[in-house]
């Protein structure tokens, strides 16, 4: 029986005899092995994993996970509250509704991607400019560079994000931009420190650690004047004609909340400091991630860079007609997850599944295990093996003449497709709305790297990783090489 299906049937309560001393000791594994742990937990049929603040219930059926992800007594917002100290770094509280989370999809799926074939030359300008500056910064030795690519990567992703976000404008300003920079480093870090922070204290050690909210404050501070007048705009012609104005997610934000009380200005820019957070870490770290695979496989170069180019890239809809491209970044997504489990949801009342299923106590997140899910033999051939055209066809790899081998899945697949087996981007109602964008940055950027550049990794032998909790980070100590191609 394939582990997926042990977790249906093998759920087990929380209720065994463990000592206080034993559930604090294996809450500090879960500390520092935590991808480790829950992939044993998986194999073994195991649910309940302690921490350091709640239960984790592994959910790996596709019925229950289909199940929980809209449960009543089940909170996406409580869980991430946990982990991030959300109520005491949002100004307003945003109620997790279909309604709102509408709002979210309308924006960042439909106006963001309805608007990337403008936003694609200005793109590709900030990401030559963005990455010509971070290598002006870096180590010459001979005709090589030497830099870290994990703090270039993630300093190129945010400027070309910050631009389709808050315009060039803001990008400029020396007081918005470095905040905006901070913002997410400062609300993680806060976050880890108070699950480690008895109650009464929390709220000075976060002003202590967040600066009394300086990098929400002055975000906030230019971006409510700039939601106004886009909603004065509204009100005197019911449509932001004015072609000037570069589009940005602040505006298509305004627009799509347009006449809606419950929206405020304040709720606005709240919603807009979220969907920041979750835009920026994801992106920069598969890229970093995808420059690992080609370090560590560098037979995959030549067929990628044929097949980019076969294609002209100066508009977006041929970027997004590079199947092996597509593949290859699908494959490193299934094999790097930055975190370990995902759709997590707290129990705010106990909760039982139709059929029986697991028992979630109050208090308990109930999780998805994505990475041991997308490493089970029974959902992959070869599953820990990395095959970068693992999801795409043969014919597609004979186009550009590559000559290694392929074992595809059963059909071609794209990236930003969800299913089960494939979870990088949540599932069902869950899944991430702004998949589409991240799949255009990371194919600008690689495309861009690729055709411009040769590379390697300084020490390919060392560690490019580490865990904390159920998440795996790329560390800022390693290094790349890069030198301009010679053609």
């Amino acid at each position: 029986m394939a582990a997926r299906d042990r977790l249906k049937t093998s759920y087990l309560p929380p209720t065994r005899r463990t000592s206080a001393i034993q559930r604090w000791i294996s809450a500090l594994q879960f500390l520092f092995r935590g991808p480790a742990t829950v992939k044993a937990h998986y194999i073994s049929g195991e649910s309940y994993i302690p921490t350091t603040t709640n239960d984790y219930v592994l959910i790996s059926s596709e019925k229950h996970v289909k199940e929980f992800g809209g449960a009543q007594g089940l909170s996406r917002d409580a869980a991430y509250d946990d982990i991030l100290g959300l109520h005491y770094t949002k100004k307003v509280k945003i109620m997790d509704t279909n309604a709102q989370r509408s709002i979210r999809y309308r924006v960042l799926r439909k106006a963001l991607m309805l608007n990337i074939p403008t936003l694609y030359p200005v793109l590709s300008t900030k990401l030559a400019e963005s990455l010509a500056a971070e290598l002006a910064r870096g180590e010459t030795r001979g005709e090589w560079i030497h830099l870290s690519y994990s703090a270039v990567i993630t300093a190129v992703t945010l400027r070309m994000t910050g631009l389709v976000f808050f315009g060039d404008s803001l990008l400029a300003d020396p007081d918005f931009w470095p905040a905006a920079q901070r913002y997410s480093k400062e609300v993680a870090i806060s976050g880890e420190v108070l699950q480690f922070t008895p109650t009464p204290m929390k709220l000075l050690v976060h002003a202590i650690v967040t600066r009394r909210n300086h990098s929400r404050n002055t975000m906030f501070k230019y971006l409510l004047p700039i939601v106004q007048s886009y909603q004065n705009g509204l009100d005197a012609s019911h449509a932001l004609e004015d072609k000037q104005l570069q589009p940005n997610l602040v505006r298509w934000m305004v627009e799509a909340t347009y006449g809606k009380i419950y929206w405020t200005k304040e709720r606005i820019v709240q919603s807009i400091l979220g969907s920041w957070m979750g835009a920026i870490d994801t992106v920069s770290m598969l890229l970093v991630h995808a420059l690992n695979e080609l370090g560590s496989h560098p037979e995959y170069i030549d067929s990628l860079r044929k097949e980019i180019e076969q294609s002209s890239l100066l508009e977006y809809k041929n970027l997004e007609n590079l199947p092996l491209l597509d593949s290859f970044l699908k494959e490193v997504g299934r094999m790097n997850p930055s975190d370990s489990i995902s759709i997590r949801r707290k129990a705010l009342q106990p909760y039982r599944f139709s059929d029986g299923g697991p028992h979630i106590p109050v208090g308990a997140v109930a999780c998805v295990p994505v990475r041991a899910i997308m490493s089970d033999e029974a959902n992959y051939q070869n599953a820990t093996a990395f095959d970068g055209f693992r999801f795409t066809s043969a014919a597609a790899v004979a186009a550009v003449g590559a000559t290694l081998s392929v074992n595809p899945v059963t059909a071609s697949s794209r990236l930003t497709d969800v299913s089960p087996k494939y979870l990088l981007w949540g599932y069902g109602s869950d899944a991430c709305p702004g998949r589409f964008y991240a799949s255009c940055i990371m194919k600008m950027v690689l495309t861009h790297i690729l055709t411009k550049y040769d590379f390697k990794l300084v020490d390919d032998r060392a560690p490019r990783t580490w865990s904390w909790r159920s998440y795996v980070i790329p560390k800022y100590t390693a290094k790349v090489m890069l030198q301009e191609r010679k053609r």
